[in-house]
């Protein structure tokens, strides 16, 4: 049986806590911000990360929070949309399971598939891609070594 952590402060929390306590979920928790030094530990315990985007938001920048889940080498559920940018970065290089936006049936039917497949080689995948591409000591020698070429 699976439980559901929600971990911040955002704008939505009390709202999502007050709905979870009403419909009697007892398997959700709620966690406030962790602490730096158990950061790591705390991404490492879940099976899956939702990385839940609206729409329009999706091709704005990757979220911090998915670049922490893909240096852990953790499971993601992405919602983003074909063309977006997002969608092309976690699509193409195959770091996690990515769902139409705004799309309550694909993101049910994306968090069964999380929990009865195996995604080892995403789990991979998204190490994999942290370590070449999100790592400072890469991206810093690329770009040095940019500078120096021009």
């Amino acid at each position: 049986m699976y439980s559901f952590v929600i971990c911040g402060s955002g704008p939505y929390r009390e709202k999502l806590h007050d709905k979870a306590l009403a419909m009697g979920l007892r398997r959700v928790h709620f966690l406030p911000l962790q602490p730096i030094e158990q950061f790591n530990r705390f991404l490492n315990m879940a099976d899956l990360h939702l990385v839940i985007q609206k729409s329009g938001a999706a091709d704005l920048v990757m979220p911090s929070k998915l670049t922490a889940i893909l240096a852990v080498g953790g499971l993601s559920l992405v919602t983003a949309n074909p063309g977006s940018s997002l969608y092309e970065v976690v699509n193409g290089y195959q770091l996690g399971i990515v769902v139409p936006s705004e799309n309550q049936e694909a993101l049910n039917e994306g968090i069964r598939k999380a929990v009865t497949e195996d995604h080892a080689g995403l789990r991979g995948n998204a190490r994999s891609y942290a370590v070449e591409y999100l790592s400072i000591d890469k991206v810093m020698g690329r770009f040095e070594a940019n500078v120096l070429k021009n």
